[in-house]
């Protein structure tokens, strides 16, 4: 049976966005560097972060695999320079080039809702969005949480 087909109509289902998101979400400017946005992964455990305008409007979303390609795209670039000069200063590059489309969930959205747009889009985390802001985030570790409460099982939070 499909994740969704057993998510819909069970009572994990009637769980909202909001009620399953971790909150205050840390949001990244589009300015921001790609070694910054690595830190604040590294120091929120976040796999997934929402980039924001400076009206804080999310535009688009970078995760942890595009963090790591764009690293090694630095890498690469720079080891292969022919004058010895950086091509790409790691400092300077902004995560807004190696960034994603944005893509979100109201905070009205089910859970089995929340997990389509998760796995439609391949991503481990979605930002929960309120008039174009992001608000919170939901990951897979909070799906499985609240599925496993519904039926009983204990679960370890972090």
């Amino acid at each position: 049976m499909p994740l969704i087909d057993f998510l819909n109509g069970t009572s994990a289902d009637a769980t909202e966005a909001a009620a399953l998101m971790s909150s205050p979400v840390v949001a990244l400017t589009h300015d921001v560097s790609v070694s910054a946005a690595a830190d604040a992964m590294l120091r929120t455990g976040f796999t997934t972060l929402p980039v924001v305008d400076t009206n804080g409007c999310l535009i688009k979303l970078v995760t942890e695999d595009a963090i790591a390609k764009a690293h090694l795209v630095q890498s690469w670039a720079n080891r292969s320079a022919p004058d010895g000069h950086d091509y790409i200063d790691e400092r300077g590059s902004r995560v807004i080039d190696f960034a994603a489309p944005p893509v979100s969930v109201a905070p009205h959205a089910s859970l089995a809702e929340v997990a389509e747009t998760m796995l439609r889009a391949q991503l481990r985390a979605v930002p929960v969005v309120e008039h174009g802001r992001p608000i919170g985030i939901v990951t897979w570790r909070d799906i499985l949480a609240t599925i496993t409460q519904g039926s009983g099982a204990r679960t370890n939070t972090k």
